[in-house]
This record gives structure tokens, sequence and C-alpha cells, in this order.
């Protein structure tokens, strides 16, 4: 019976013993999952924060880049704007120069008429626009044409001999000189209101041109002071001429508009070459189809 007892007390111990083992084991497991849930609950803390400074960093960066944009949009704004004023600036510069530049012009066009021009020029202007009379006409050879342009325009024949400008084919002869002495016409470029002038052909038939082309002349020349004008060739007998609107008058615009004098009764025909006789030069500028040749 004592070896009975013995051996349930042996048997209680290890049970006991075993008890403990497995409390003890439970414990340390406890101990080791409750360790791993605060790793676990450490790491996800770590990471929430990690997340959230790569949040607040993005942010940021965010930030400074609109930032960034915003200032680099203001100052392109700006520079536009500074550019755009500028440009308006000089755009007001150019035209206060391009108007001062065209009272100045005009300032000199009001002197020059008034020291070159007829003082009634306005009168020759309105009888210019009733008769629609647009351009007058100097007949001359294509060979001519280098000189007049070398030496800036027309001349008379007279001033070209007195300044030793040679005309290659003139188209006057030694006969119309000598009318044009006669009548002191030898420092005038003669003008017609016909592109085809009779003695244009004339020139052609006797040799002293070969390739006559038509000088189309701005009738502004007839405005200036010392222009004349004559109702039928100044050199022919019971010609009229002057220089004052009454002269010009007397030409027979009602003739000289005709195509050919051909046209015309025989008695008309004088008044067929009718001139403006422009005092020793006649400036490029005022042939406007110089260009052409």
């Amino acid at each position: 019976m004592e070896a009975t007892t013995s051996n349930n007390k042996v048997t209680n111990n290890q049970t006991k013993t075993l008890s403990n083992n497995q409390q003890q084991n439970e414990a340390n497991l406890k101990i080791q999952a409750e360790k791993a849930e605060r790793e676990r609950v450490e790491r996800e803390r770590v990471e929430r924060e990690r997340v959230e400074r790569e949040r607040v960093e993005r942010e940021r960066v965010e930030r400074e880049r609109v930032e960034r944009e915003r200032v680099a949009k203001e100052e392109a704004k700006k520079k536009e704007l500074e550019a755009k004023l500028l440009r308006e600036k000089q755009e007001r510069q150019q035209k206060e120069r391009e108007l001062q530049e065209k009272l100045a012009k005009e300032q000199k066009e009001r002197e020059e008429k008034s020291l070159n021009w007829k003082a009634n020029w306005q009168e020759f202007q309105r009888l210019l626009h009733q008769e629609n009379i647009t351009s007058l006409y100097h007949f001359t050879d294509q060979e001519n044409i280098n000189s007049i342009k070398r030496n800036g325009g027309l001349y008379s024949w007279w001033y070209c001999e007195q300044n030793n400008i040679a005309i290659p084919k003139a188209g006057g002869g030694d006969l119309s000189k000598n009318l044009d002495m006669r009548y002191s016409l030898q420092d005038y470029v003669r003008l017609s209101f016909t592109r085809n002038h009779p003695m244009m052909y004339v020139a052609k038939k006797e040799g002293r041109i070969n390739n006559p082309i038509i000088l189309e002349i701005n009738p502004e020349v007839i405005y200036w002071k010392q222009t004349r004008f004559s109702n039928m060739n100044a050199t022919r007998t019971g010609h009229s001429q002057g220089s004052e609107i009454d002269d010009f008058k007397k030409i027979r615009f009602d003739i000289v508009s005709q195509t050919t004098h051909f046209d015309l009764e025989k008695d008309e025909r004088p008044y067929y070459q009718a001139e403006v006789l422009v005092k020793t030069f006649i400036p490029l500028e005022y042939i406007t189809n110089i260009h052409r040749f």
C-alpha cells in the first residue's frame, strides 16, 4: 500500500511537472506571440511613418514644383508684359518719327511749293482734273536712257552742250536748235500731251532716232514757276506762249486728247502739238515709267 501511495506521489509529481512545463511553454509562446505582435505593430508604425514622410516629401516637392512654375509663369508674364510695353513704346516712337518725318516732308513740300510752284497752282490742278490729264510725254531714243539715268533726269539740249553731257541720239536737228534759239527755248525740256507726237515719226524717218520710246512725266511739272505753255509747237509761227493760267487755257485739250493728228481737220492739226516747256531739268523721280527701261 505504501508502494502504491509512493507511486501515486511520483505520478502526481510527474503530472505536476508536466503541467508546469506546459504552462511554462504556453507562457513562453504567449511571450513570443506578444513580442511578435509588438514587433509587427512597430514595423507597421515604422512603415506608416515612412509612408507619411514620403507623402510629406512628395507634397513638399510638389509644392516647390508648383511654386517654381508659378514664379516662372509670373516671370514669363512679366517679361512678356515688359516686351509688349517695349514694343508699344518703340511703335509709338516709330509712329512719332514717321509723323515728324511726314510733317517735315509736308513742310518742305509747302516751302518748295511756295518757292518753286506757281502761286495759283491749284487752278492748273483743277483744269488738269477737268480735262483728265494724268501724264505728259517726252519721246527719246532707247540709247539715251542710260545717260538720263546716270545724270539724274532730263536736261535741255542746251544745258547738255554747256556741261559736256553727251546725247547719244538727239531728237532735234540743227533746224530745231536754231528755232529754239530764235524763240529763247534752248534751255527748256519739251513735253507734249500725246504719245503719238508727229515729230517723233519725223525724227525716226530722218534717222535722228532709231528706237523711239515714250517717257511718261508727272504733270506736277506744270505747277513749277518757270514752266511755260504753248498752244502748238512753240517754234511754229503764230503760236501763243506764256506761263500763266490763261496761257494754259489756250491749249486745245479737245484736240490734244485725240489718238492721232490724222483724225483732225488740217487747220486743227497744229494744235495737236501743244507743248509744256520745263526750264532746264526734270528730275528722274518725275519720270514715272523710267523703271521700265
